[in-house]
């Protein structure tokens, strides 16, 4: 016992030595269940290939941004394995991340908040579910908590020009990152200062913004003879199969502030804010003006999903912990409290806590790994596989691998690889039809029947998907 009790006596003198701890183990043993990539995974680890390969492996999209392929395809070129490597590596972005927004509520607000707000950063179930999906993510929220933590130090011209060049790279790893980006530039704009020193600042910050962002857009021109086409195309792709997302103004409230109710305190942050009319001060006002836009933009895109609020958690995570510090002062000072200060922080401690075991069990879909390894091996797959899963890239690494890219594009790839296949992998519920839409559910009719009559089905399993009750058919065609 007594080495515990140093323990706990040592994390007390160093509390920043307790939330990388905490963060840590709570990552690790996330990554012991081993949940399985999701689609955008994959995507980005073919990407990554299509590169380091110049074409020959992996696939292309276009509307993706190009840090996180460029940096899981150098893994992969230097003979890493780009998933593996990528796990570990969520594990170091979010522990910087988590870093980064303890220096940042520590010279904000103070110590106390400092380490409240990053233990509940590091232990929202919203965060954590991205350790292990080598998803952007991670490395999107380091980058752009670090160009933060640069604009709220003592200004100087280096400083400035690595906070834009920090956001710039944020944005070129997850586009809507860019909103932090825009909310500097409001911040700093709103200041009062002289025309001469916003001019200045605002021109060095913008300047470091565009190093990452121009070779990107000028790339664009090049290929596509548009620089704005995957920020287009983006565009579209959000206003596609909304019924199988969220919906409605309310949703981010409903589904995100009722289930995380630690977050609902940032709500009496906001009523100090302006009754204090805070905003007067820069910093103060860009934490607020941080999640605001996030949120606001998140609300007009059609596709919502509470994970897209991720870059915003930093920022109410501080707010909903300088909330809690106040009343837990302002309990303290009085005689006959209705809430006793230590009750209070017993409710929080409860409500950071609550939500984890519930949103952090997802229900694993298969892969088949073992299957589809044994069928390549059995009939010698060497060449061209068409594929419903991005998935087939990491289990079939040497085949070229050409995704059906959903119900839309399908029956064309499948035309253009008409004679150059090998074999076909289809989940059926990759072809994703609204159920109403009956010329959609026809169209998913004829595209499976093709394939039936013109190939020879070599395996077959089925998986029901407890949650929503929805069975999906996996199969493997070769053809006649």
């Amino acid at each position: 016992m007594k080495w515990i009790n140093m323990t706990v006596a040592y994390c007390t003198k160093k509390p920043l030595l307790l939330v990388i701890g905490v963060t840590v183990l709570v990552r690790i043993f996330y990554l012991s269940l081993q949940y399985p990539l999701w689609w955008d995974s994959q995507v980005y680890v073919a990407m990554g290939k299509y590169i380091f390969s110049h074409g020959q492996l992996g696939f292309w999209e276009s509307f993706r941004p190009l840090v996180h392929p460029l940096l899981l395809g150098a893994l992969w070129k230097m003979g890493l394995n780009p998933i593996l490597v990528g796990k570990g590596l969520d594990v170091l972005f979010s522990t910087i991340a988590v870093y980064l927004v303890y220096k940042i509520a520590e010279k904000e607000f103070n110590p106390a908040v400092a380490l409240v707000s990053s233990l509940i950063f590091s232990l929202t179930a919203t965060f954590i579910i991205f350790t292990g999906l080598v998803l952007s993510d991670p490395l999107a929220l380091m980058l752009g908590l670090g160009g933060i933590f640069l604009v709220l130090q003592k200004r100087s011209a280096v400083r400035v020009i690595a906070a834009g060049v920090l956001l710039g790279l944020s944005f070129m790893t997850r586009f809507p990152q860019g909103i932090l980006f825009a909310a500097v530039l409001v911040a700093w704009a709103a200041e009062r200062e002289t025309v001469r020193t916003k001019i200045r600042t605002l021109f060095f910050f913008s300047g470091g913004f565009a190093i990452p962002v121009i070779p990107y857009l000028l790339f664009n021109q090049f290929r596509y003879g548009s620089a704005w086409e995957p920020f287009l195309s983006g565009s579209r792709i959000v206003t596609t199969a909304t019924w199988l997302y969220g919906s409605g103004g309310s949703f981010y409230f409903v589904y995100f502030f009722l289930p995380n109710l630690i977050y609902c305190f940032s709500f009496y942050f906001l009523y100090l804010f302006f009754k204090e009319k805070q905003w007067k001060k820069t910093s103060r006002g860009l934490i607020f003006l941080l999640p605001a836009l996030t949120i606001f933009y998140f609300m007009t895109v059609p596709r919502k999903e509470v994970r897209y609020l991720v870059s915003a958690l930093p920022f109410l995570a501080m707010m909903s912990a300088s909330a809690l510090n106040i009343l837990y002062c302002r309990l303290k000072q009085q005689t006959a409290p209705l809430l006793k200060p230590r009750a209070l922080v017993i409710i929080g401690v409860i409500l950071v806590l609550m939500p984890l075991p519930i949103y952090l069990h997802q229900e694993k879909t298969p892969d088949f790994q073992e299957d589809i390894t044994t069928a390549m091996a059995q009939y010698s797959i060497n060449g061209t596989i068409l594929s419903s899963d991005p998935a087939l890239l990491s289990l079939a690494p040497g085949n070229k691998v050409a995704l059906l890219s959903g119900l839309e594009f399908a029956p064309e790839v499948y035309r253009r690889y008409q004679q150059d296949y090998e074999l076909i992998y289809l989940n059926e519920c990759d072809l994703v039809c609204f159920v109403e839409d009956t010329a959609c559910l026809e169209q998913k009719k004829n595209f499976i029947g093709k394939v039936e009559a013109e190939n020879n089905e070599i395996w077959r399993k089925e998986f029901i998907f407890k949650n929503k009750n929805i069975p999906c058919r996996y199969r493997m065609f070769m053809p006649k």
